[in-house]
């Protein structure tokens, strides 16, 4: 019932026609220090640690009634939790891991809005080393058939063809689960 919804979702943007407008819609994630704007380097975080990244669509000046924002994370990330930040409109249930794997989706329908928006939040958990990113989803050609959208029913979309920025955090391996005797941690620092 539910990817039925998402299906019937997706036909629907697709039957629409696209907006031409001024700068082409954009949709990204900010970390702390959570100040609106896209991270431009990876964080560095300690391994087995809770993340928080925020979701932010920018349409310019398109107004839009109903969105869609699907943020993919790494195989080293995995979901903690997640908010809606968005309010005079409808929120659907956030979509885990169901459309699509590894990938949260938050989407609403009866708003009025243009211009920056922030959709939502979403907490994740550091579980290897090494580069993870958690990035928007904007190519329509998406083989699960998700990906970021705003629109006006039942005229037009806008896609997000402009910069779409994701944020990445360099994991390292210095933090632990396991116990350590002062003997073993006194050794690290010899």
């Amino acid at each position: 019932m539910r990817r039925s919804l998402w299906v019937l979702s997706v036909a629907l943007v697709l039957s629409m026609p696209v907006v031409a407008f001024g700068q082409a819609p954009r949709c990204w994630t900010d970390a702390a220090p959570f100040d609106g704007l896209p991270d431009a380097v990876p964080i560095s975080v300690g391994n087995n640690q809770d993340v928080i990244v925020d979701i932010y669509q920018d349409s310019d000046s398109f107004n839009w009634t109903y969105y869609q924002a699907w943020i993919q994370r790494d195989a080293g990330l995995s979901f903690v939790s997640g908010t809606y930040t968005i309010t005079g409109g409808t929120n659907f249930p956030l979509d885990n891991d169901v459309s699509r794997p590894s990938t949260t989706g938050f989407t609403g329908f009866g708003f009025n809005r243009h211009g920056q928006a922030l959709i939502g939040r979403l907490t994740l958990h550091t579980n290897v080393s090494g580069m993870q990113c958690a990035n928007p989803v904007v190519d329509p050609a998406d083989p699960f058939g998700v990906f970021c959208v705003l629109g006006t029913q039942p005229t037009s979309y806008a896609l997000f063809t402009g910069v779409n920025s994701g944020t990445c955090w360099d994991v390292s391996g210095g933090t632990s689960t396991q116990p350590t005797t002062w003997g073993q941690v006194k050794g690290l620092y010899r």
